[in-house]
């Protein structure tokens, strides 16, 4: 049977007003009263309330308190009198947050008997569903969409040898002084996205020559915009809406639900969305964090190739599809001729012009109808990819895709870096470097990725 969870935490925001704050000082006497006769301030908190040394957290304004677990008591009441309040109930399934000026009073139950972790679940989904308010986690700063704020990055000037020139989505002419480079955004993945593109203008040796295409659906493309807006105030970008509908049809499950998104088929339709005076463009993953200056892979010839990736030849090709695949010849028949090589689709450089020349969109699309059918794959947009290319990409230098910093797909677990220089540091897989740091959990590798995150926190502790 599962434990209980060890705390439950409450945060309430600092209120500017005077009077405010008097209430908040007398409410925090009137619950270290209740709660404990010594409570003392403990610096092992986290940003999300959890106490190393297994106390309840209480968060106020301006003192960050603790108190020990009392096993003598049966029954402890929480009352917090004024807003805005903040309940979270940690049980490692649900974050509820509640934001109004109400009374809330919250009993916690303990026996000597373990808890029953699916009634504290069925607790705080009665209290989100009655409340009807939106899951956050308290020490993160929120926008009135509930996307994550973000600080605003600083402004990056090109270098001397670099040609000044200006991009707009009416051009019809291409310029090679320009490096395009394409990106996903949602909401889900959004801190990623912005680590990625603070990342690419920090050493880029001509950032204002950079523009940013970034692919989202139309329900939150406003809130989007506003938020790259304000994050990068000086960075040239286009938002362009992918219709979820396009592929939803065509999508079948894989081993992990992320991969089955309809943004994650976006780079499919890239040829499409973009304007024809676009033709060529880097493709990122929202997951990675460039540290070299990007000109130099968008640099690379391609000669007669339509992608150019870092391929890995050692790696078994045949685990990327099923054995109704390979007992198939009509099926086999499609890489004759090739060497296939496993390539990583969240790094490519893609030459557009060629892409649809050649009808790319449809081949791969052709596949992803008969994945439908038959189940020749088991992982998501990678597979159509490899069936289309694999063997004929231009090879790019590993340095430019350190993947897999995410572990596999089924538990992502740390992995160190492939032997070799490194430009480019991607956590492809199931662990993601902003959730691992959240959670006081992170690989090594991760704080590499920290020092990319504009997220903006709630201050812990407030200076006043």
């Amino acid at each position: 049977m599962a434990s209980p969870p060890t705390c439950l935490v409450f945060h309430l925001r600092r209120r500017i007003e005077t009077h405010h704050n008097r209430r908040l000082s007398w409410s925090s006497r009137r619950l270290l009263r209740r709660f404990s006769s010594s409570p003392t301030y403990d610096d092992s908190i986290s940003l999300h309330g959890v106490s190393s040394s297994g106390g309840r957290c209480v968060k106020f304004g301006d003192q960050l308190l603790v108190s020990r677990l009392m096993n003598a008591t049966d029954e402890s009441l929480l009352e917090l009198g004024y807003g805005p309040e903040e309940c979270s109930c940690f049980d490692g399934v649900k974050v509820i947050r509640f934001s109004s000026k109400m009374a809330l009073r919250l009993a916690l139950r303990r026996s000597n008997t373990q808890f029953k972790t699916q009634k504290v679940s069925a607790m705080c989904l009665r209290l989100c569903l009655f409340l009807l308010f939106p899951i956050a986690i308290s020490s993160v700063t929120t926008t009135d969409t509930d996307l994550p704020a973000f600080r605003e990055a600083p402004a990056f000037r090109n270098g001397r040898e670099c040609f000044k020139t200006v991009w707009s989505p009416e051009d019809r002419t291409h310029n090679p002084s320009i490096i395009h480079i394409a990106m996903t955004l949602d909401a889900i993945y959004l801190r990623g996205s912005v680590a990625g593109v603070f990342s690419v203008l920090q050493h880029a040796s001509c950032p204002e020559n950079v523009v940013f295409h970034f692919i989202a659906t139309q329900r939150r493309s406003a809130d989007l915009r506003r938020i790259i807006s304000s994050t990068f105030p000086y960075l040239t970008f286009q938002i362009y809406h992918f219709d979820p509908n396009l592929v939803r049809s065509k999508i079948s499950s894989s081993i992990r639900r992320a991969l089955d998104q309809p943004l994650n088929y976006a780079r499919i339709y890239l040829a499409d969305l973009l304007s024809a005076s676009v033709r060529r463009v880097i493709y990122f993953d929202s997951d990675l964090v460039v540290v070299d200056d990007v000109a130099k892979l968008w640099g690379i010839e391609l000669g007669r190739h339509v992608v150019g990736a870092p391929e890995y030849c050692h790696a078994n090709f045949t685990h990327y599809f099923t054995s109704r695949f390979w007992s198939s010849q009509g099926y086999k028949s499609a890489l004759k001729g090739r060497k296939p090589c496993y390539f990583n689709t969240g790094v490519m450089v893609i030459d557009l012009g060629r892409w649809r020349e050649g009808r790319f969109t449809v081949k791969l699309e052709t596949w992803m109808r008969i994945q439908k059918r038959h189940r020749i794959y088991e992982l998501g947009s990678l597979p159509p990819f490899l069936l289309v290319f694999a063997g004929d990409v231009e090879p790019v230098e590993h340095r430019w895709n350190q993947h897999g910093l995410g572990g596999d797909n089924m538990e992502g677990l740390c992995r160190n870096l492939h032997p070799g220089p490194v430009s480019l540091l991607h956590w492809s897989g199931k662990g993601k470097p902003w959730l691992r740091l959240d959670s006081r959990r992170p690989c090594p590798l991760d704080s590499l990725w920290a020092p990319y995150d504009l997220l903006r926190y709630s201050p812990l502790i407030s200076d006043s």
